[in-house]
């Protein structure tokens, strides 16, 4: 047994593991991992579906955001302030080093992605005999099983090997994030329920993949108008046809169609069949899944409503589509990763999104002029946002206003220059 198992299994009491008896299964996406039959005639299981370039984008994209915006620890003073908690044990853990073999970026990435996917995200969070959350071990969703006791609480069974018996581990030794669930335990996956369009892109991928590999040769059947044919004389036919004009002959090769015999097409072209329309629609009704606005999927045949410029269209896509899946690993993290009595002083985990909201130059000196006129950025507050060196000191964590600015009501000509 491993260092990893038996890491669980000292911290997970010994009674739980001799039986489910008292125990009720809630479920997991196992069901799923086989593959789902659809209309379309394909079978669309999680690994499949990532071929698909839709798939793959909108996966690749959410969680690599995810895993890119920088995670710190903040505290609320009395003051109604805040303060960046560096000193805090899970700032390590969340912004530096969430377990020995993994960087922040590699963590969340990985995770999220199991979460947009399967619809459920698992990660065993271990601790030091002090109670000190010391690392974060991804679980991967198809080794989990969620069970409940009679009263409701969650409880996790993680199979560490095949052919073991599984550990299982307390609600507060597993961090699960979910999708949207129906009843609170098991998230619905995208990929399950986007099974039919993900069917339909493979179908359409798969049919313009057989015109390029016909050479664009309809479908068609060689009509003899002459008296019967015997059956040896229509195979040898048949032969001599696939050989000469076959997928495997030479490409755009005449036809020569002897004496009785002609040519009849059968099916539609791909024109006909709207191939290229279908195919772009299905990029967008993939997105919809996701909640991916079709520009980001590179599919760009009709214009975007997002807004005008890269910084409207990005604050759009962060306000709908990101900040819920954020504020979801924010309180989640907030309620397993801290003690009653952390977050009883002010301690809460937080995303930082300003990347993504950046301007161009001009729009950013803009907003920090402002900030800087109205008092509410000092010098260093704009270096800082800026990565540059700070001037620090009184002069740089200085704030000023305008000298002529004076509270409401301050009688004129008193406390500043109104000249």
């Amino acid at each position: 047994m491993g260092r990893f198992a038996q890491v669980f299994r000292a911290a997970v009491d010994a009674d739980l593991l001799r039986g489910d008896r008292g125990w009720t299964s809630v479920g997991s996406v196992g069901p799923f991992v086989a593959g789902a039959s659809t209309a379309s005639g394909r079978t669309v299981t999680f690994d499949n579906a990532l071929r698909n370039s839709a798939v793959w984008r909108a996966v690749v994209l959410k969680s690599s955001l995810l895993g890119m915006f920088p995670c710190r620890v903040y505290q609320e003073l009395p003051n109604g302030s805040r303060r960046l908690a560096s000193e805090h044990p899970n700032t390590r853990l969340l912004h530096w080093r969430p377990n020995p073999w993994q960087t922040p970026y590699q963590f969340r990435a990985m995770v999220e992605g199991h979460r947009i996917t399967r619809g459920n995200a698992y990660v065993a969070i271990i601790r030091d005999r002090g109670g000190t959350v010391r690392s974060l071990v991804p679980l991967h969703p198809d080794r989990v099983r969620v069970v409940t006791d009679d009263q409701g609480m969650p409880r996790y069974d993680v199979a560490m090997r095949t052919g073991e018996r599984p550990v299982r581990l307390g609600w507060m030794e597993c961090l699960h994030l979910t999708g949207p669930s129906l009843e609170g335990f098991i998230g619905l996956s995208p990929i399950e329920h986007a099974a039919e369009a993900i069917g339909i892109a493979q179908a359409g991928e798969e049919y313009a993949a057989r015109v390029y590999s016909s050479g664009g040769a309809q479908r068609g059947a060689l009509v003899h108008k002459g008296p019967a044919l015997s059956d040896a004389a229509k195979a040898r036919l048949k032969e001599a046809w696939q050989a000469a004009y076959g997928p495997n002959s030479e490409a755009h090769r005449v036809a020569v169609l002897e004496e009785d015999l002609d040519w009849k097409t059968l099916g539609v072209t791909p024109e006909q069949a709207q191939s290229l329309e279908s195919r772009q629609h299905q990029v967008i009704d993939i997105g919809r899944y996701w909640g991916i606005p079709p520009w980001l999927l590179f599919e760009h045949s009709k214009d975007t409503s997002w807004g005008s410029g890269i910084e409207q269209t990005n604050q759009a896509f962060l306000l709908y589509c990101m900040q819920p899946d954020l504020i979801n690993w924010e309180q989640r993290m907030l309620l397993d990763l801290f003690d009653e009595s952390e977050i009883e002083a002010g301690y809460y985990p937080e995303f930082t999104v300003e990347v993504l909201l950046r301007g161009d130059m001009a729009a950013r000196g803009a907003f920090y002029r402002v900030m800087r006129e109205i008092g509410a950025y000092s010098v260093d507050d704009i270096l800082a946002k800026e990565n540059l060196p700070l001037v620090g000191g009184a002069g740089g964590s200085e704030r000023c206003r305008p000298a002529n600015w004076v509270p409401i009501g301050t009688p004129a000509g008193a406390g500043g220059n109104n000249e």
